[in-house]
């Protein structure tokens, strides 16, 4: 006779005994049973029954032994799980990311049975304009490739991040829906007055060329045509609609309730009362209804209220 100690007495009742096992893995054994201070034997109605999670139950009276042995083979195991390992791109870039049963673009899921060992090796390949920074997740880290090789018992995930190139110098991508461009041609010549409305998170963007070996003066000015005060900013920018100054330079910001002007000039020796502009390049002077760079409060509420002519002067 096999002796399991896993066995316990749960309850009494009358002259029986429930016993419940919560490690019984197989029938086709022997078991002792004593409750502390006699043996039992199991009732004459027959073996225990078997719960569907592997618990066992029987009744019992006092007796010497009791033989379980016979009730029938163990419930199966459950099936084997499924598992996935899953491919994730971040980051403002874009790219791609192949490798065994992947080409992620459209494919970036694979499903693994429990307890398998999976050897995949990730390549990621940055689409133009952008550059791959690096893995992460898995044990994946750095550049180059990334290989998750273990065995699978959880869902598993792996992060490809791409980082979108900077423009390069001059280059402003696509125009902003909320910005208006209007051309006024090279700085070296007059241009008339036009009237343009700053409405509320609308920026118009005058184009201004610089050319080579220019080395005058010139200003820009948007004075206001109502007579309700409302502040306006003007700042002069190497892109439509950008609110940052040409390097960082004061003078290429005013804001005011009534006029606004910036002096302009191609002459890099010129005092710093003056934005300084690099001949042969394209800037935009940037006219809009705000009160500073860094405030967000838009001041014009109507056409009428948010009415400028902006013009600029002959070089001097």
């Amino acid at each position: 006779m096999k002796t399991y100690s896993k066995l316990q007495v749960i309850a009494r009742v009358g002259a029986g005994l429930v016993l419940l096992s919560a490690a019984l893995t197989a029938w086709g054994i022997n078991i002792t049973l004593n409750d502390g201070s006699n043996s039992v034997t199991c009732a004459t109605s027959g073996n225990a029954t078997i719960g569907a999670n592997g618990d066992i139950t029987a009744n019992v009276t006092a007796g010497a032994s009791c033989d379980l042995s016979g009730g029938g083979a163990p419930p199966p195991p459950p099936p084997p799980g499924s598992f996935t390992l899953s491919v994730n791109k971040a980051g403002t870039g874009s790219g791609t990311v192949t490798g065994t049963g992947f080409n992620c673009g459209a494919d970036c899921t694979e499903s693994y049975t429990e307890n398998t060992a999976i050897n995949v090796t990730l390549t990621a390949a940055a689409s133009a304009g952008s550059t791959f920074s690096g893995w992460s997740g898995a044990g994946c880290s750095g550049t180059g490739t990334c290989t998750v090789n273990q065995t699978i018992t959880s869902n598993l995930n792996v992060t490809a991040t791409f980082t979108a190139d900077a423009p390069p110098p001059g280059s402003c991508g696509p125009v902003p829906e909320n910005v208006s461009v209007v051309d006024t041609g090279s700085i070296s010549g007059s241009w008339p007055q036009q009237t343009f409305f700053p409405l509320p998170h609308t920026v118009t963007a005058f184009k201004v060329t610089v050319p080579a070996g220019f080395t005058g003066k010139g200003n820009f000015t948007a004075t206001k045509t109502s007579s309700a005060q409302k502040s306006k900013l003007v700042v002069v920018s190497t892109c439509p609609g950008v609110l940052e100054p040409v390097g960082g330079q004061s003078s290429c910001v005013v804001y005011s309730l009534e006029s606004s002007m910036v002096r302009m000039t191609g002459n890099a020796g010129a005092s710093s009362y003056y934005c300084k502009l690099t001949p042969g390049n394209t800037y935009y002077v940037n006219a809009v209804s705000k009160t500073k760079v860094n405030d967000t409060a838009y001041t014009c509420s109507n056409g009428t209220n948010c009415s400028f002519f902006g013009s600029r002067s002959s070089p001097y």
